[in-house]
């Protein structure tokens, strides 16, 4: 109803927003403002029905009681970035020491994590001292430092469009909720399919016949579910028969890919592949890559929804099938990137299951590597005969050109620090941050665009350098 006013020029103030970040506030600092002890109550029943504690209470008790953690070992030292913050502390602290006092206790901890951090036990071998002694002459940085500190992904520069501060929070800073888990989040059956997907494609070209590949992806999804990630899934009835339909779902997701693959004049070259794109600093893995001759395809699984739409490329949300091909076909003709759908879901009457969808050459030799059988017709195998999705040669070629263009500039831009709230339409939805950025204004949104259009785009940039 206010995004109607708004429409009408009618504005609201103070923002509904604004009213409720100030109540969350005044929350906040009465619950901070006790002296030595806090009550809080709630009803039993009201209105004659039993009340139960609101999230309050959670929060509340989640603040206020530490971590069952070792001292030796503290929760502050499980990841890599908290565990150098904690080796920086411990070593003020055992500097200013004196001779004769007794702390093995904290000896011990600051002795452990820096021969961790040395050793690459958190995935990155450093230099704790020199990482110390630089931090202590800067104590701040840049953030464009932080941004590009690394190498950049394409789920960083996608992140980066859908928000900047978002982007900067969750991947610059990496900020999460802390996981208080028991069981399995529903994302690890995502995560699983995947594996299996993945340690399965890699035998795909000696595979004779889709059993032999049903046998050997059996054989990988059977040990991948003994793994810890994914065995207590078997811990109850429920669980065990939630593991055997998982166990069914990966099988039959990739059958249908190896399905595909062996109905096609394609091989595959790579199952993640690392992937860099000269010019910019991008690095990361491609799912799949497969080639015929010197024409060459990307694909990637999606066991979630998929957004293979122009607007989401033209937008900078959705680059990463197009800078992977871009990369992947350098020598080469780059033919199609395309999204597979790794989840046995339940289809509309008249739809495919597991069509791959994205972006192509529609050159007719290059449509009938894709699926020789389907002939003008509407391929089981990718979505073919769409004049939205398939471009000729060249003009695809302008079309992958666009996602370099736009990763350019979005580098550009977070060299020289932007971190502002600017949301596109949708992403503060779901966006777990909002508590923080307390953006109230519009969201970025752009009505529709052709695939023609984009890689005329990119096509004048060429023109132009």
């Amino acid at each position: 109803d206010i995004g109607k006013l708004s429409a009408l020029r009618v504005e609201i103030e103070p923002a509904i927003a604004v009213v409720n970040a100030r109540a969350r506030e005044a929350l906040a600092l009465n619950l901070c403002s006790f002296g030595e002890e806090l009550y809080l109550s709630c009803p039993v029943r009201k209105k004659g029905v039993e009340a139960a504690p609101s999230e309050l209470f959670y929060y509340v008790d989640r603040a206020f009681s530490p971590a069952p953690m070792s001292e030796l070992f503290p929760y502050d030292c499980s990841a890599f970035a908290p565990a150098l913050l904690s080796y920086f502390r411990d070593a003020d602290e055992v500097e200013s020491m004196r001779p004769g006092d007794r702390a093995e206790t904290l000896i011990a901890r600051y002795s452990s994590v820096k021969e961790a951090l040395g050793e690459g036990v958190y995935g990155q071998r450093t230099d704790p001292d020199a990482l110390r002694a630089r931090s202590q002459k800067q104590a701040s940085f840049e953030a464009g430092e932080l941004w590009l500190g690394r190498d950049v992904s394409p789920t960083l520069l996608e992140e980066y469009f859908s928000c900047p501060y978002k982007g900067f929070a969750m991947r610059a800073l990496r900020l999460a909720e802390r996981d208080e888990r028991t069981i399995p989040d529903p994302a690890d059956a995502g995560t699983f399919v995947h594996t299996v997907l993945e340690r399965t494609a890699r035998s795909f070209n000696s595979f004779s016949s889709e059993e032999a590949c049903r046998a050997a992806a059996e054989e990988i999804a059977e040990a991948l579910i003994g793994e810890p990630r994914f065995s207590s899934v078997l811990a109850t009835a429920a669980g065990s028969y939630s593991g055997k339909r998982l166990i069914g779902e990966a099988v039959a997701v990739t059958v249908a890919a190896y399905r595909h693959l062996a109905g096609s004049e394609y091989r595959v070259r790579a199952a993640e592949q690392e992937i860099a794109l000269p010019g910019l600093s991008l690095r990361g893995k491609a799912d799949r890559v497969d080639e015929c001759g010197d024409h060459v395809r990307v694909i990637d699984y999606k066991t979630g929804s998929v957004d293979e739409s122009a607007l989401g490329y033209y937008t900078g949300r959705k680059l990463q099938l197009e800078l992977y091909l871009k990369a992947a076909s350098e020598g080469g003709m780059p033919a199609g990137a395309f999204y597979f759908p790794a989840a046995d879901d339940f289809m509309k009457e008249g739809e495919t299951k597991f069509r791959m969808k994205g972006f192509y050459c529609s050159d007719e030799e290059i449509v009938r590597e894709f699926d020789p059988g389907c002939g003008t017709g509407k391929s089981e195998f990718f979505d073919s005969g769409s004049a939205t999705r398939g471009l000729p040669g060249e003009q695809f070629g302008d079309f992958l050109d666009y996602a370099v263009l736009v990763s350019e500039q979005a580098e550009r831009e977070m060299r020289a620090g932007n971190l502002s709230p600017s949301p596109y339409d949708g992403t503060c939805t779901w966006c777990k941050l909002k508590g923080m950025c307390g953006f109230t204004g519009t969201p970025r949104k752009e009505d529709s665009i052709k695939c023609a259009e984009i890689a005329e785009i990119g096509r004048r940039a060429k023109q132009n350098d």
